[in-house]
């Protein structure tokens, strides 16, 4: 009953977000601050600044991997999910 109601309501959010119309977005949007290239990568400090997330990610997940047996399978799931998501 419960996956019911929890299935429902995401299907119905989908169907709503599918028909709404797109919502437009100021060209200022993407006048980045940094305008520099980097590396070969424009916008250089914005993007490379995002390698903090994917860096503590990637440890987050070596260190459940390395050290999770001491968690309860709920926890290490969790925190596999989180990390997964930093990293991403």
């Amino acid at each position: 009953m419960r996956w019911g109601i929890i299935c429902g309501v995401s299907i119905a959010a989908f169907i709503v977000t599918a028909l709404l119309p797109p919502i437009p977005q100021p060209q200022s949007y993407h006048h980045f601050a940094d305008q520099r290239t980097i590396f070969g990568v424009p916008h250089g400090l914005d993007v490379l600044s995002n390698l903090a997330f994917l860096v503590s990610g990637v440890l987050g997940l070596l260190f459940i991997v390395r050290f999770g047996r001491a968690l309860d399978s709920g926890t290490r799931w969790a925190f596999a999910t989180l990390f997964l998501g930093l990293a991403l």
